[in-house]
C-alpha cells in the first residue's frame, strides 16, 4: 500500500510526458484561414533536432515580451502558426548530449511557409546558428 502514491505519480508523469505539443498557434483567438497566417516548421537532420521555445513580436515594440511555447518538460513544438509580422524566435537545437538556444529574426508573410534548421557556424568551432527560409505558399494540408 505504501508504494501506491509512487506508482500513481509515475503513471501521471508518463501520461503527461506523452502529451508533448507538436504544433502551436502563436496568436490569441480563433484559428484563422490559411491565407491569413504564416507557418514556421522546425526541420531535423542527421545532426540536429530542433524545436521552438518562445517568440517575441516586434509589432508591440517591446522585445522583452517573450511568449513561451515549449520547454524541456512539455516538449518543443515543431511548428508554429503565426500572424504576419516581424518576430524574434528562440529555438532549442540539440545534438547528442549537447544543446544550444540560438535565435533568429524573420518577417512572417501571410500565406507563406518557412523552414528552420540548426547548423554549425562556418569557421567558428562549436558555435550553432539557426537559419530560416521561405519555402512556398502555405497550402492547406501541408
Amino acid at each position: 500500500m505504501r508504494y501506491l502514491p509512487v506508482t500513481l505519480l509515475s503513471l501521471a508523469l508518463i501520461a503527461v510526458s506523452g502529451c508533448a505539443v507538436n504544433s502551436v498557434q502563436a496568436y490569441s483567438g480563433d484559428a484563422r484561414p490559411v491565407g491569413e497566417t504564416a507557418v514556421v516548421r522546425a526541420l531535423d537532420d542527421e545532426r540536429f533536432t530542433l524545436g521552438f521555445t518562445s517568440y517575441a513580436d516586434f509589432a508591440g515594440g517591446d522585445m522583452s515580451d517573450f511568449k513561451s511555447v515549449g520547454n524541456s518538460w512539455i516538449g518543443y513544438p515543431k511548428e508554429m502558426t503565426m500572424l504576419p509580422g516581424r518576430y524574434l524566435v528562440m529555438t532549442h537545437c540539440a545534438t547528442g548530449a549537447y544543446y544550444a538556444f540560438p535565435s533568429f529574426m524573420f518577417m512572417a508573410r501571410a500565406g507563406k511557409s518557412y523552414e528552420v534548421k540548426c547548423q554549425y557556424v562556418k569557421g567558428e568551432l562549436g558555435k550553432i546558428e539557426v537559419v530560416a527560409r521561405e519555402v512556398d505558399d502555405n497550402v492547406e494540408g501541408t
